[in-house]
């Protein structure tokens, strides 16, 4: 039955989950919106296939992670502390489930199959948008998950002419829908590793950085065309009206982060000397301080390294980029190129956003997704290599 197959209702509770919350997480239930109950259930689901596993699979590197959120979690323990330990554990263990399940050609397989009806349905609801009707879909978290599915259309299905199309008719969704730091992250992370992929490592990155100075020669008729979409337009410049000089002097809508995050830095380095600024005040702390400090819309720092830094400390810095150079340096190893590939622009897309947004707090929308697809990218390694789960 497909409901007591944990590899194919893994897959499906995520994206399901995704798109539920993107149309009707804001919705309040009781004293907590359904986005934060749909995240609840899909942690308690996920504890529940892995201890329904024969085996579990945790590499070296994941367990200082689990031990910092562990001991955050101690030391804070207040509404945000505990959403925001829920929200990232949440993602870590879809990542150990990945890793746990076995790998296959086939569950690969079923894995193009359930993204490609999702983006199906996605695209039905963009196109509802489109055309008028009461669709919420223009949220920047709602983007990020349409972002997310539409390149793992790209790369998984690009041999399918209509999930292609439709991927790309997501792409221009997320451009027309103004979540700016969205749409760069998109762009980068896509060209990026697909130039990777083309070249050897040597000619890719000079080639990529020749794209870019191609790009910044013709970056003031570019600039022309992304602006002239009002919704982008109205959303970056406080008079809604674009002028090329008005970026270079960095006078723009960054929606509050040119005050917001110098006050931050200068939290985090008033603590230098004290032993918070070495192992962080808690999770949740960083909000804690926003709205204190700068107001109730102001419950995350819209950058994920002041988040780590403040909340985590030095320390948990040092144990979350230790955790990504080990995960891509298996990514790397990986000969299955489909999976290769996605799980690298994944991981750009991820960097690229967390330096404007909170991609760890939007476990539904990216987090899960993205830690699980990595696990399975991880588990096929033991199969090349012949090594049972």
């Amino acid at each position: 039955m497909f409901l007591l197959d944990i590899k194919k209702s893994a897959i499906f509770l995520i994206l399901l989950s995704g798109l539920i919350s993107s149309l009707l997480g804001t919705v309040n239930v009781g004293p907590a919106t359904l986005h934060f109950y749909i995240v609840l259930i899909n942690f308690i689901a996920c504890l529940f296939f892995i201890i329904n596993l024969k085996k579990i699979k945790i590499f070296s590197f994941i367990l200082p992670i689990f031990f910092l959120l562990f001991y955050n979690f101690i030391i804070f323990d207040g509404v945000f502390g505990l959403l925001e330990n829920l929200y990232i554990l949440s993602a870590f263990i879809f990542f150990v489930l990945g890793v746990s399940l076995f790998y296959s050609d086939d569950y690969f397989l079923f894995i193009k199959k359930i993204i490609n009806y999702f983006i199906i349905f996605i695209s039905i609801f963009c196109l509802m948008f489109f055309l008028g009707l009461d669709v919420d879909l223009d949220t920047r978290w709602s983007s990020i998950f349409i972002a997310v599915i539409s390149l793992c259309g790209l790369v998984l299905s690009k041999e399918n002419f209509l999930i292609k199309s439709l991927s790309i008719f997501l792409l221009f969704f997320v451009l027309f829908s103004g979540s700016r730091g969205v749409l760069l992250a998109l762009i980068i992370s896509y060209f990026f590793v697909s130039i990777l992929f083309k070249y050897k490592i040597r000619y890719s990155i000079p080639f990529f950085l020749l794209i870019l100075f191609i790009f910044y020669i013709f970056i003031e008729r570019f600039l022309g065309f992304i602006f002239s979409i009002d919704i982008i337009r109205d959303r970056t410049f406080y008079d809604g009206v674009y002028d090329y000089s008005k970026i270079i002097n960095f006078e723009f809508d960054s929606s509050g982060r040119d005050i917001a995050w110098p006050l931050y830095w200068n939290g985090i380095i008033g603590r230098i000397g004290e032993f918070s600024f070495l192992i962080g005040s808690g999770a949740g702390s960083i909000s804690e301080f926003g709205v204190d400090k700068l107001g109730a819309s102001w419950e995350h720092p819209h950058n994920e390294i002041i988040r780590v830094i403040y909340d985590y400390g030095l320390l948990g810095l040092i144990f979350f980029i230790i955790f990504w150079i080990s995960l891509i340096n298996k990514i790397l190893k990986v000969k299955q190129i489909y999976l290769k590939k996605i799980s690298l622009i994944l991981v750009v897309f991820m960097f690229v956003i967390m330096l404007t947004d909170n991609p760890l707090m939007y476990p539904l929308y990216f987090g899960n997704l993205l830690m699980f697809i990595l696990g399975i990218t991880c588990s096929s390694l033991y199969r090349e290599n012949k090594v049972e789960i």
